[in-house]
């Protein structure tokens, strides 16, 4: 197998051998925590956008310092929605549960005040395989409260392998997050939500806070919250949980809902993009890299290879920014840097290889080199005492040519096809001088023979091409002979000149 057909067999392998792994560690989903970091960098270049939409009331430490330990009668809460519905917000959200039942009179208030409102959303609570089979049961808020509540849904959020929470889940049966639930009410988001959403989480705080008991006390002006989404939750140390979200520490239930109501009524949700476009995001750039290093090296392959990189971040990140879509990069960057190596280094193994059994070759020709004995067998130290003794033995061969040459009563020069000249003997700097003979400049040789006139018949001498089969071709090496008396001058036209196209080949 010769070295090109080599070459474009191992080309063909590295680039299939990469693209599946690409497909493998795409599927088993392996690069996440790289894709995670990414993502959460990315996502901080989000551009702040405030909404006056969406106020929190906040049930924080002072809240429960004012108004009694945690939880409360439910008489409080009914005082809350009642203060809440009378400044006429579009949606009051309540992120507590009232799962269990609790004093008669406080259930019956709370009821009232809510079917009062008619806009208020109550949370109910999954129990992950509280049925039989395993799967989760749903426990909804007591039937009083609940037949009073304009809407229910679950507050529930994904965690990452790493702990943190960046996804928003999908419906539980036809059962829809609370968030979906509110955002559908508006006559939005009529389709059901699938999988795959991601947060848009923004730093700073884009809504009103405020806290719920001067809510209660009154201290609040109610204008404040028209025709605004009022979410209602726990966020009292040591009460309300809080969770790791991306690029910004820790955030309590409430401002993640908020966070996920603000993307679903600003259509800034972030889609995960499907499993196919992901595959072809890690593929298509490993192919791209391979040509730009094989058939078409048209840049550096180090170029090349940092210039595909920037490239893979810079789509992922216009996507993410601009068009709402999440490509991971994490193993479309992996395979470039896992092709670029690999591919580096078979070149280098083949083209050593081809050296080594060429340059057997040429010192086994007794004709040019003289045997010597070497030490080892090695590829690479091998080959790099045979190159050392083809370059000396080339230098010494050029040294000797030369020194036969200048031995020559004849002015001789030695040009290539191109008419640049090569080798000159000492006639020959004599006759034309020496700064003539040692230009290096293409066609020195024609001009040089265009300065005569050949014996007889008295035309110009011209920088013939021999002749092969019919066909013109321009031989490697020419070998130029002119005799004259030392007398004459270059332009006497007895001079005579010959020219003679030597045997030598190239590759």
């Amino acid at each position: 197998m010769n070295l090109t057909v080599r070459l474009k067999t191992e080309w063909w392998i590295i680039a299939v051998l990469v693209s599946l792994l690409a497909v493998v560690l795409t599927l088993g989903d392996a690069l996440s925590r790289l894709d995670n970091a990414a993502y959460d960098h990315l996502l901080q270049l989000d551009p702040k956008k405030s909404d006056g939409h969406i106020a929190l009331v906040e049930i924080d430490d002072d809240a429960l310092a004012q108004l009694g330990r945690w939880p409360w009668d439910r008489g409080i809460h009914a005082r809350l929605v009642a203060r809440l519905s009378a400044a006429a917000p579009k949606a009051i959200v309540y992120d507590t549960l009232f799962t269990e039942p609790g004093a008669p009179a406080g259930d019956s208030r709370l009821a009232g005040a809510i079917g009062r409102a008619g806009n208020v959303f109550l949370p109910f609570f999954v129990s992950a395989g509280g049925l039989p089979g395993g799967g989760n049961r749903i426990v909804d808020p007591i039937p009083l409260l609940r037949n009073a509540a304009k809407g229910t849904g679950f507050t529930d959020f994904l965690v990452d392998a790493d702990g943190v929470m960046r996804s928003a889940p999908a419906p539980i049966g036809s059962r829809l997050h609370l968030m979906d639930d509110v955002h559908r009410s508006i006559g939005k988001g009529a389709q059901m939500p699938g999988s795959g959403r991601l947060i848009p989480f923004t730093p700073g705080e884009p809504w009103l806070r405020i806290p719920a008991a001067s809510l209660i006390a009154g201290k609040v002006p109610v204008q404040d919250l028209h025709g605004k989404f009022v979410l209602v939750g726990v966020t009292a140390g040591g009460i309300g949980p809080r969770y790791s979200v991306p690029g910004l520490g820790t955030m309590s239930g409430l401002e993640i809902n908020a966070q996920f109501l603000r993307g679903l009524l600003a259509d800034l949700m972030i889609e995960k993009a499907g499993i196919a476009a992901r595959i072809g995001f890690a593929v298509v750039p490993v192919w791209l890299l391979m040509l730009l290093m094989g058939p078409f090296p048209r840049v550096s392959p180090a170029l090349g290879l940092a210039a595909a990189t920037a490239t893979v971040l810079a789509a992922a990140g216009l996507l993410l920014l601009l068009g709402r879509i999440w490509l991971p990069p994490a193993t479309a960057v992996l395979a470039l840097c896992i092709a670029y190596p690999i591919w580096g280094w078979r070149q280098l193994a083949i083209t050593q290889r081809f050296m080594h059994r060429e340059l057997l070759r040429l010192e086994a020709d007794s004709t040019i080199f003289v045997q010597r004995p070497r030490k080892g067998r090695q590829p690479l130290p091998s080959t790099i005492s045979l190159l050392t003794a083809a370059i000396t033995s080339n230098r010494d061969m050029k040294h000797f040519v030369a020194e036969r040459l200048d031995q020559l009563p004849d002015a001789t020069l030695v040009t290539n096809g191109e008419g640049k000249i090569l080798l000159a003997n000492a006639s020959a700097g004599n006759l034309f001088g020496p700064e003539q003979v040692r230009s290096g400049e293409p066609g020195k040789g024609a001009a040089l023979l265009g300065r005569f006139r050949q014996a007889g018949s008295q035309e110009l001498s011209a920088f013939p091409t021999c002749r092969s089969r019919g066909r013109s071709v321009s031989t490697p090496l020419r070998t130029m002979a002119i005799s004259s008396p030392s007398a004459l001058r270059p332009s006497a036209p007895s001079m005579e000149a010959s020219l003679a196209g030597s045997s030598s080949s190239w590759m």
